[in-house]
């Protein structure tokens, strides 16, 4: 879970930085090299990658039509909800960063487009190296709960600092955000695969994600309205929300304190959820 996390988190790295190179091109010329990105990504689904299950196990995956019902039994267990929650508060946190942190460079340290993106990249390469390299030697040593709870407390602390600390200290400070961020993204995955029970890990996953496209529409939608009262609003409120994913991780402890069964390369962390 922490490589395809890394996979993923690469582009906090290429995205920021691509876009800081060409800032001083325009706008539009950035949005055209977006929608092209966007458009060779499509072309290499449909063309390159391969189908992970062969023609004789397609008919057993096919989604059923209640699938929506087992979705929302997802949300309604007890154990997997609460680490919804948990992930959708997480979410919500850093996106409220991501959406402001260009506006709050610019207020307080009259930070261009180009000089943003860089800083970007460097707190997306702080995210590609734990997730890639970091979380599951930490997991494996602590547990994935453990370090979960950790990453919520550290994303705390870093939102409260962000809006307060001088240019180097912002900097040095979103790099942690995403320290954090990276530490609850796989552990909290392998905890809700552990949560499943019967219900398909799949619906699980799909929950999360659903969790957190909500969290990624809310979060800067709350932090630009914020923002405009006050600079520091949507940070604290963003710190108020990670310290509400690190409670609702402790509440789930009981839930998912049990074996894992058959996860496989799924898991981030041991077979031991320490507390």
């Amino acid at each position: 879970m922490g490589g395809l996390g890394a996979s993923i988190t690469a582009a906090f790295v290429l995205g920021p930085a691509t876009g800081a190179a060409v800032a001083d091109l325009g706008f539009a010329t950035t949005s055209y090299l977006a929608a092209a990105l966007a458009g060779a990504n499509l072309m290499v689904a449909a063309l390159v990658v391969p189908e992970s299950l062969p023609p004789s196990q397609r008919a057993a995956h096919t989604v059923s039509p209640r699938s929506p019902a087992t979705l929302l039994a997802v949300f309604r267990r007890r154990s997997s909800g609460i680490l919804l929650l948990a992930g959708l508060c997480s979410t919500f946190a850093f996106a409220s960063m991501e959406a402001t942190f260009a506006l709050l460079g610019g207020a307080r340290f009259a930070l261009g487009t180009s000089e943003v993106g860089w800083i970007l990249a460097g707190a997306g390469a702080c995210m590609v190296i734990v997730q890639g390299v970091g979380v599951h030697r930490i997991a494996r040593q602590c547990g994935d709960r453990p370090v979960a709870v950790a990453g919520s407390l550290i994303m705390m602390v870093s939102l409260l600092g962000l809006p307060m600390l001088s240019l180097w200290g912002t900097v040095t400070t979103a790099r942690l955000l995403c320290v954090g961020f990276s530490l609850v993204t796989p552990t909290l995955a392998t905890l809700l695969i552990r949560s499943s029970g019967s219900t398909s890990r799949v619906a699980t996953l799909g929950a999360n994600q659903s969790a957190a496209a909500v969290a990624r529409a809310l979060g800067p939608a709350c932090a630009g309205v914020l923002f405009d009262q006050r600079l520091a609003l949507p940070y604290l409120a963003a710190a108020v929300v990670a310290a509400i994913s690190a409670a609702a991780l402790r509440l789930a402890a009981v839930s998912t304190a049990r074996p894992r069964q058959n996860l496989g390369r799924l898991s981030a962390g041991p077979t031991k959820d320490r507390s």
